[in-house]
């Protein structure tokens, strides 16, 4: 009995993304298994250590089938800082073989800015405070347009480390400026840099295209606007001279197991008018400063947007109510894991569900 098609895909799928054998015996079945490998092997790209990303840039000189997503797990340990400089290297191998490889094809053309297309770009590593390559991590994402990205760590999830220290958190956000297919934006084990003197106040809101101190909550125009009318993005990259997009399509955000998160930024990325398709923002773990300081709560992002007005406008003032009214709709806090003493104890109305 001949399997459908579909089966046969995720069947094959779980043997080579779960197997730890070489996935030569499958390839070897039958001249239909073959193709059907390959055709997993390159559209679905992994790697799971920084001696095959550097097998793969020497030795893989065509790809038969178009990458449509990239995934790199590397377990946690001793610090390696070849790894942003060898992604790089990568990922510029893996754009000038497509492009030469699919000439004419939809991602080949996007490859006319030297970018690789992807529908999920999934990284589970850790980045390091003193890696002297730490700019490359910017040079390899920006090789990239993924609709969805996830960084997180490889530590177990109900251990609290930070996989994304301050230093990398900045040369990520200067290349999620530079998306403009984004989607799905998923961070974890994240120490937000804003603390730092190299981090500006809200990071992530002048990723997303929100320039920092450009606006203020008004009482005549809807959501986040500048007092002179109009929105103000900054139009260059420090060291770069691409544009910088307003990420419109961007329609969710998560943030798991973060410090130092300002609860003004979020209030900032959810009532701003340029994130037009924005969903959802889901906060989980997030704390104010260091994990002995207090949580972020939904309460702390309406009294960020409650700050915007006057005491006397509150009560009746339209605009307020419709921003908070965003805030409840998009945002959910949620504690899942806590110190077993000391710190911002989680409570019951505020502890979310594990889903």
């Amino acid at each position: 009995m001949k399997l459908p098609l579909d089966l046969v895909w995720q069947i094959i799928g779980i043997s080579l993304s779960e197997s730890p054998r070489t996935p030569l015996s499958l390839l070897l079945v039958n001249s239909e298994f073959r193709d059907l490998c390959l055709s997993f092997l390159q559209t679905e790209l992994r790697f799971s250590s920084i001696h095959q990303l550097e097998i793969f840039e020497q030795r893989c000189d065509s790809l038969a089938y178009l990458p449509r997503t990239l995934t790199i797990t590397l377990p946690g340990g001793s610090a390696d800082f070849r790894l942003f400089k060898v992604l790089h290297d990568t990922l510029q191998h893996i754009v000038h073989i497509v492009s030469q490889s699919h000439q004419g094809s939809d991602n080949a053309k996007d490859l006319s800015n030297r970018r690789l297309r992807l529908q999920r770009l999934q990284l589970c590593l850790n980045s390091f405070t003193l890696d002297p390559d730490i700019e490359y991590l910017f040079r390899a994402l920006n090789l990239t347009d993924p609709e969805e990205f996830t960084w997180s760590g490889p530590d177990p999830a109900h251990h609290f480390s930070t996989a994304i220290v301050p230093n990398a958190a900045i040369h990520l956000f200067r290349a999620v400026q530079t998306w403009q297919n984004l989607r799905h934006l998923k961070l974890t084990n994240l120490a937000f840099p804003s603390h730092t003197s190299l981090g500006s106040a809200q990071p992530l809101a002048e990723a997303l295209g929100i320039s920092s101190g450009s606006y203020t909550l008004t009482t005549t125009t809807p959501f986040l606007a500048p007092s002179n009318g109009s929105l103000t993005i900054d139009k260059s990259l420090p060291g770069s001279s691409k544009p910088m997009f307003a990420l419109a399509k961007l329609q969710t955000i998560y943030l798991g197991q973060v410090t130092f998160l300002d609860p003004s930024e979020i209030a900032a990325i959810v009532c701003t008018p340029i994130l037009a398709s924005l969903r959802s923002v889901r906060i989980v773990d997030a704390y104010q400063g260091s994990i002995w300081g207090p949580r972020v709560r939904d309460t702390d992002i309406e009294k960020a947007v409650n700050s915007n007005f006057e005491e006397s406008e509150i009560a009746f003032n339209i605009m307020f109510k419709e921003f908070t009214q965003r805030v409840r709709t998009l945002v959910s806090c949620e504690a899942r894991t806590e110190r077993i003493t000391g710190g911002d104890r989680m409570d019951y109305e505020y502890s979310g569900s594990p889903g």
